[in-house]
């Protein structure tokens, strides 16, 4: 009789093929791609919510203002805007009610275009201001290649024309 001998099997190697690394980096490198374009939806996005903000507070701004007979203004800043209000003593101070006059900073891709009101334009160093009566305005913003433009009307509605290309 012959004795049988275990089988012995081949000693496995553990670790990848190289089949699996390739297949692996290749579902990496499309959820890398796939966040990425999303990320870039998410920045214009951004961009459009933050104007249509600008354009609800201008708004109840102009309202305040007639409303309460007390002068407001609204100024820009480089990467911003913020109110003022004047007191009783015709002094300037910084108006700081939250949630909706609280000095607030723009999305990186926007940008102030040119502005002006009742028909006059005015420097980036100039505030638009709004009293008892609504006076006209034109606000405009760029960003990625896009302009939007905020129109106060005498009526105190403020209006967006948003994403007119840029020539």
């Amino acid at each position: 009789m012959v004795a049988l001998r275990p089988v012995r099997r081949a000693p496995r190697a553990d670790g990848f093929t190289l089949i699996e690394v390739m297949v692996v980096l290749v579902i990496v490198g499309s959820l890398a791609g796939t966040l990425g374009l999303g990320l870039g939806a998410l920045a214009g996005r951004d961009a459009e919510r933050a104007v249509a903000r600008l354009r609800l507070v201008l708004e109840a701004g102009v309202e305040r203002a007639e409303v309460r007979g007390q002068p407001l203004a609204f100024e820009r800043l480089p990467d911003g805007y913020r109110f003022w209000i004047q007191s009783i003593d015709d002094r300037w101070r910084l108006l700081d009610e939250a949630p909706l006059f609280t000095e607030t900073r723009l999305p990186a891709p926007l940008a102030w275009g040119e502005a002006e009101q009742a028909g006059r334009p005015l420097a980036a160093q100039d505030r638009l201001t709004f009293g008892a009566h609504p006076v006209p305005f034109a606000l405009a913003l760029t960003a990625d290649g896009r302009r939007h433009r905020l129109l106060g009307l005498a009526s105190g509605e403020v209006r967006l024309l948003a994403g007119e290309e840029r020539p």
